[in-house]
C-alpha cells in the first residue's frame, strides 16, 4: 500500500452512508451494534479492507445509478443541512457535553454558525471580485473544505475544518463595512451586489430534520460509556438503564445491561433483555455466543446448542465454537446432529478436545 489518499480507507463506506436512498438512517447510525450490523453486509469471510471499501463504492454507485433524481435531492438536502445553524451530530453530540460540567461555558458563547455564515458569504464574494494578489485563495479553500461535507456525511465534526476560513472571510466583510458605508453616504458608489448575500445567510435558519435535534437518550448512553471507561460499572449500568428507558432500541445499552445481569446471576432478566437484540441482529457472533452461555447456565441445553450452532455458522474461524457446539449437542442428547456436524467439518472432527466424544 504506502500510497497517499485524499480520503480515508473507509471512504467507500462513508460515501455510501450519505448517498443512498435511506441516507437519513445510515448517516446517523450509532457506533457499536447498529454500525456493526451494516458493516457486516459487506464483510464476508476473509474479505480484506480494500475489497470491502471497493464493495461499498460499487454499492453506492449502483444505487445512485438506479435513482439519480433521488440522489440529486439528497445532495440538495445535504447542502442545506451543511450550512444550517443547528449542530449536526454523528457519533458524538457536543450538546451533551455543554449541559453541565467544565464545558458548559461553550454553550454560552454568542458565536453560532448561522451568525457567521452570511458575513463569510459576503467576504468570500468580495475576495472573488477582487481577483488579484491571491484574494481568491480563501474562498477556494473554503469551497474545497466544504464540498466533501456535502458529498460524504454532513456532520459538525467534519464542517469544523471550514471554521477558520469562514472566520477569515467574515473578517473581510466586517472590515469593508466602514468604507462601504461612507461610499454609499457620499453617493460615490452603488451598493455592491455582494452585500445581498447577507440575505443568503437565512438558509442557515431553515428548519431541518428533527433527527438532528439533541437526543437525551444518547447523551445518557455516552455518559454511561464515560463512566465505564473511568472504571465505574455501577454508574454506567444506572445510566444505561435510563438511556434504555428513553430508547428501547438502544442496543448497546441493552447488551451491556444484559451482561451485567448475567454476572449478577439474574439470568432470566438477562435473557429478557437479549431476546429483542437477537431478533434484530440474528447473525451477530458475540451475541449468539453469549446467548448460548446464558441458556447453558439456565439449564436449557437444547436452546444453548441451537444458539452455539448459529454462532458456529457465522463466517470466520469458528473451530473453538464448533467444539463447544458439538459438546452441547452431545450433552443435550442430540448425538446424531453432533455426528453430522463432525462429518461436515473434518478439521473439527480431528480436534483433540473432541476425541472419542461420540463413543
Amino acid at each position: 500500500h504506502h500510497q497517499p489518499a485524499l480520503v480515508s480507507h473507509n471512504g467507500g463506506l462513508n460515501f455510501y452512508l450519505g448517498n443512498n436512498p435511506g441516507w437519513r438512517e445510515t448517516m446517523f447510525l450509532r457506533p457499536g451494534l447498529p454500525f456493526r450490523k451494516l458493516v457486516l453486509e459487506a464483510e464476508p469471510h476473509r474479505r480484506s479492507v480494500d475489497e470491502r471499501n471497493a464493495w461499498w463504492w460499487q454499492r453506492a454507485k449502483r444505487e445512485i445509478a438506479d435513482k439519480p433524481v433521488v440522489w440529486a435531492s439528497v445532495l440538495l438536502t445535504k447542502a442545506i443541512w451543511s450550512v444550517n445553524n443547528r449542530e449536526i451530530p454523528r457519533n458524538e453530540d457536543y450538546r451533551c457535553r455543554i449541559d453541565d460540567g467544565p464545558l458548559r461555558w461553550i454553550g454560552a458563547l454568542p458565536v453560532r454558525y448561522g451568525l457567521v455564515l452570511p458575513w463569510a458569504l459576503v467576504g468570500a464574494a468580495l475576495l472573488v471580485r477582487r481577483g488579484r494578489d491571491g484574494a481568491r485563495v480563501l474562498p477556494a479553500t473554503w469551497l474545497a473544505l466544504h464540498l466533501p461535507v456535502i458529498a460524504f456525511i454532513v456532520a459538525d465534526r467534519y464542517r469544523l475544518a471550514t471554521w477558520p476560513v469562514m472566520c477569515a472571510c467574515a473578517a473581510v466583510a466586517l472590515a469593508a463595512i466602514g468604507p462601504t458605508w461612507r461610499a454609499w453616504k457620499a453617493r460615490r458608489q452603488r451598493p455592491s451586489a455582494a452585500w445581498l448575500l447577507l440575505a443568503g445567510g437565512l438558509v442557515a435558519w431553515v428548519p431541518i430534520d428533527p433527527r438532528t435535534a439533541k437526543d437525551p437518550a444518547w447523551c445518557l448512553h455516552v455518559d454511561g460509556n464515560l463512566a465505564l471507561m473511568e472504571g465505574d460499572p455501577d454508574t454506567a449500568a444506572q445510566l444505561y438503564r435510563q438511556a434504555l428507558a428513553l430508547d428501547p432500541e438502544d442496543w448497546g445499552a441493552r447488551d451491556f445491561l444484559a451482561r451485567t445481569l448475567f454476572r449478577e446471576g439474574d439470568l432470566d432478566g438477562a435473557a429478557a433483555l437479549m431476546e429483542p437484540l437477537v431478533a434484530w441482529f440474528p447473525d451477530h457472533y458475540p451475541t449468539l455466543y453469549f446467548m448460548a452461555r446464558l441458556e447453558e447456565r439456565r439449564g436449557n441445553l437444547d436452546a444453548a446448542a441451537d444458539y452455539m450452532g448459529r454462532a458456529y455458522r457465522v463466517p470466520g474461524d469458528r473451530t473453538n465454537t464448533g467444539v463447544r457446539y458439538v459438546r452441547l449437542l452431545v450433552e443435550a442428547g442430540r448425538r446424531d446432529e453432533a455426528a453430522a456436524v463432525l462429518r461436515a467439518d473434518p478439521a473439527l472432527a480431528r480436534h483433540p478436545k473432541l476425541a472419542g466424544i461420540l463413543r
